[in-house]
């Protein structure tokens, strides 16, 4: 009987161990936590850039872009009975997105996009854009969360920051 009360119980040696946590499972479980506790999302000041931007002041710019009037087969073109858009996407994955509708100019373009330091005195974000063949590197003004100052990525000749707006 002595025997088959040990044998019973042999096993439940084998299940203490069983039982021992498993460290490598249990630091990955509390550093997980941990980044769920305090957020992931990376770098606040680089966060304060990603998101979809809309130029605010399109009409102007559109004055300046298209100076000559619209011959009679552009003015037949969808786009150019449009309002003026230009659309600029930050992804958090270093994607970059723009797309630009002035008149009978229609252009979508995608690339990437660096966040590469700022400067919380000037709220001033230093970023590298690369579209096509052309890496150029920016100085974003941060007004506030909505409101960022840029030359546009897609129209990097421009040299002039205009407004743009976050679209929620």
């Amino acid at each position: 009987m002595i025997k088959l009360y040990q044998k019973q119980f042999a096993p439940v040696h084998n299940d203490q161990q069983a039982m021992k946590p498993n460290l490598p499972i249990l630091k990955l479980s509390c550093c997980l936590i941990l980044l769920a506790v305090t957020g992931c999302s990376g770098d606040p000041d680089r966060a304060q850039i990603v998101g979809d931007w809309e130029i605010a002041t399109a009409d102007h710019l559109m004055g300046q872009v298209i100076a000559e009037p619209l011959d009679s087969e552009s003015a037949n073109d969808s786009n150019a009975n449009q309002p003026p858009r230009m659309l600029i996407r930050f992804y958090n994955s270093g994607y970059l997105a723009t797309e630009t509708n002035m008149g009978s100019i229609s252009t979508q373009k995608q690339g990437n996009w660096k966040f590469l330091s700022y400067d919380a005195q000037t709220r001033t974000a230093k970023i590298q854009c690369k579209l096509v063949d052309d890496t150029t590197d920016f100085d974003v003004i941060v007004e506030n969360e909505n409101t960022l100052r840029l030359v546009p990525p897609n129209m990097a000749g421009l040299k002039k920051k205009l407004k743009f707006v976050r679209q929620q």
